[in-house]
């Protein structure tokens, strides 16, 4: 049954072939990925220069995966466990991201699509040690191909979501059968232990490790903007709609001079962000179009990609978006290790872990509307004392959390010791 399943979601990917290429065209375009997304995700590959040494090749789905996977990758290479690193992802806003850090030894490219044959050519054209996994992606293909080489195959952090445990039976066993060819599952919760094990996962494959999102850390050698110098700012990073109208609102009961930096979720929403901004009466400027920062009250659109830790290193205080609509959450702990004050609205469920810990040390602001909001940001704005304690509240949640990032190291070292001692002969597909 296991071999029927997989021969099913085979023919549905190529039924879906051309579909899948017009899409990714689109995105391409959309996400200004460019020519060189569309090919890496369709497989025209170059091997990376591996200079004789196999690679450790991670996978990080997008923005939020990379940020938890880059120290994890950097602690490795600094301690000499790894020399360098292939990190593939599936959108170009995360590519920029891994590009924006300039690392020498992480090299980047996207990931092909989960087709049979791309999968088993990127592996052979790549070579790598051992193949690292974020979080939840779970693709048939590539999992059969990294086990048909006995490539160890880890998951870090790993979750699942209600979502896929309530996948219909075919598809939770299709999900079940990929499993198999898992060696290690670092696990982010009991919980998802558990999810794990309801999937069929040996118990001895799975280790408690924590939240790798949780050890957030910031750049040691970033600093703020050059234009923002010198300028008290309100954030409010990861924006969703209607969030930049009831930001918007909010700053107009701040002081005369009050600037708002509003980074959206997704850049490409830029043009209709500025165009309901400016029918709203609301002075704006963009980043993209290189316009600085206005001097009176008035609003700053950082629309671009991989400059969020220069934006918080220098905010007053910073707003998680996706929380006032309903997405469910991002990232809360980015600011808290910055010990930046932080605000987010009452829809966390994607990110109720990040939000209890924070909790646990009264570091998270929480607001249910407009008025709340416009409230705690005039508080916040007359008191830098209370700006201050806020802020360390967060710092010192952050600070609890550094063991979970060293657990990870220690454990992706050991496996990988073991991977450098042994060749990787290709075996028989699995029935």
């Amino acid at each position: 049954m296991a071999r029927f399943r997989h021969l099913l979601y085979n023919l549905t990917l190529i039924i879906l072939a051309l579909p899948i290429a017009i899409f990714t065209a689109w995105q391409a375009v959309r996400r200004k990925g460019g020519m060189r997304f569309f090919c890496q995700r369709l497989l025209v590959h170059r091997a990376i220069d591996s200079s004789g040494t196999r690679p450790l090749w991670a996978h990080a789905a997008s923005i939020g995966e990379v940020k938890a996977v880059l120290p994890l990758l950097e602690q490795l290479l600094q301690r000499g466990d790894i020399s360098q690193c292939l990190l593939t992802t599936n959108t170009p806003e995360a590519a920029r991201l891994v590009e924006g850090r300039h690392h020498a030894q992480i090299r980047h490219r996207y990931c092909p699509i989960d087709w049979p044959v791309f999968t088993r050519y990127f592996i052979a054209r790549i070579d790598p040690c051992a193949l690292v996994i974020a979080e939840t992606e779970i693709w048939p293909n590539l999992y059969r191909a990294a086990d048909r080489r006995n490539l160890p195959l880890v998951i870090v952090n790993g979750r699942l979501s209600p979502r896929t445990l309530d996948q219909p039976a075919p598809v939770r066993k299709l999900i079940a059968d990929t499993l198999h060819c898992v060696d290690r599952i670092l696990a982010r919760s009991e919980a998802d232990i558990q999810g794990f094990l309801q999937l069929g996962v040996a118990r001895e494959k799975i280790k408690l490790c924590g939240n790798i999102k949780l050890a957030a850390s910031r750049g040691t050698d970033t600093k703020p903007l050059p234009e923002l110098l010198n300028r008290e700012y309100c954030l409010a990073v990861s924006t969703h709609e209607p969030e930049e109208i009831l930001l918007a609102n909010a700053l107009s009961g701040l002081p005369a001079k009050s600037l708002l930096v509003i980074v959206p979720r997704h850049p490409q929403r830029s043009a209709a962000i500025q165009r309901e901004l400016r029918a709203a009466g609301f002075a704006i400027a963009v980043r993209s179009q290189a316009q600085p920062p206005l001097a009176e009250r008035s609003i700053y659109l950082a629309d671009t990609v991989g400059e969020v830790e220069a934006l918080i290193c220098g905010a007053s205080l910073v707003f998680v978006g996706g929380s006032l609509a309903p997405v469910g959450g991002h990232n809360l702990l980015e600011p808290a290790a910055w010990a930046k004050p932080v605000i987010s609205g009452p829809q966390l469920h994607n990110f109720s872990e990040e939000a209890l810990l924070l909790d646990s040390f009264q570091a998270l602001q929480r607001v249910q509307d407009q008025s709340e909001l416009t409230a705690c940001f005039k508080e916040l704005n007359a008191s830098a004392q209370l700006r201050s304690h806020w802020g360390e509240a967060a710092g010192r949640a952050i600070d609890s959390c550094h063991s979970t990032l060293a657990l990870y190291v220690t454990e992706l070292a050991c496996i990988l010791k073991e991977a450098h001692k042994t060749t990787i002969p290709q075996r028989d597909e699995p029935q």
